[in-house]
């Protein structure tokens, strides 16, 4: 109602001046029978003089508040405007970003590891990288303690820093993978960096990462967690996800203490959640 406040007060104003116009009239026709054409005559002077009077007042007053309302409607205008972009803005955003949800979507259920396809899959590929992990650890470990108890080589397994071998150990599974992983990896990064990109506020960001965190298992989670803290192409996907939480209470089996590369994976996170 504020928007149209203005326009208003012109318009009443209006109605009034034509209004006392109108009274001037009606009250001079009403005279001019009564007291005669030379009676009304005389005052009509006076009320002209009155009403140029009025006029040269209200004339000013009614051509300048016309011009704050163009400038009002004016902004009025500019302002709608500027918010229907804003509107359209944010469709196209969102029709791109669930259309390359789907397409994320396609590509799992694509995905292929030794017969099995989809997410059961991606959960299979997870455990295949985790058990070589592990192998590689012991073999290391085994290599200078002949006799050993597996609370030793657990606690060994926890503790290694070496994140070297770790990187080797993960080019081998991309090498192995790369058919089934090379395309899925690839596209969650253009999502990622579709957002990044995007005019949408750090609230709003959050809340599209979280939707596409979503789509994700945790084997996925920790696939993912793998491939940007290991793999020597995932360093554009690394900066990007920095600082924005996305693996905040999603990959804590990978941080447990006394589970596989536990430290050194904390060290890993910690610095992805620091916003550098």
């Amino acid at each position: 109602m504020k928007k149209y406040r203005m326009l208003i007060y012109v318009l009443l104003g209006i109605f009034l001046s034509s209004l006392m116009v109108l009274l001037l009239k009606i009250f001079a026709e009403m005279a001019s029978l009564k007291y005669g054409i030379d009676e009304v005559d005389k005052y009509a002077g006076y009320f002209a003089s009155i009403s140029g009077w009025i006029s040269g007042i209200t004339v000013p007053i009614f051509t300048f508040l016309s011009l704050i309302l163009l400038y009002k409607t004016f902004n009025l205008q500019k302002k709608e405007l500027v918010n229907t972009r804003s509107v359209i803005n944010q469709q196209q955003f969102e029709n791109t970003f669930f259309n390359m949800i789907n397409l994320h979507i396609n590509i799992v259920e694509k995905i292929e590891f030794e017969g099995i396809k989809s997410r059961k899959g991606l959960e299979l590929l997870w455990e295949d990288l985790d058990k070589k992990i592990n192998n590689l650890l012991k073999g290391f470990f085994t290599t200078s303690h002949v006799n050993y108890n597996e609370e030793e080589l657990n606690k060994y397994r926890a503790n290694y820093k070496d994140e070297e071998y770790i990187k080797n150990k993960f080019k081998d599974f991309e090498s192995d993978n790369g058919d089934s992983l090379g395309h899925y990896f690839r596209h969650m990064y253009r999502i990622v960096k579709f957002i990044s990109d995007s005019n949408l506020s750090k609230d709003e960001k959050r809340e599209y990462l979280g939707i596409f965190r979503a789509q994700l298992s945790s084997a996925e989670l920790n696939l993912l967690f793998y491939n940007i803290n290991y793999s020597a192409y995932s360093k554009k996907f690394h900066d990007i996800l920095q600082g924005t939480y996305f693996f905040k209470g999603h990959v804590d089996e990978l941080i447990k203490e006394g589970k596989t590369l536990s430290v050194l994976n904390k060290k890993k996170y910690e610095e992805l959640n620091n916003n550098i």
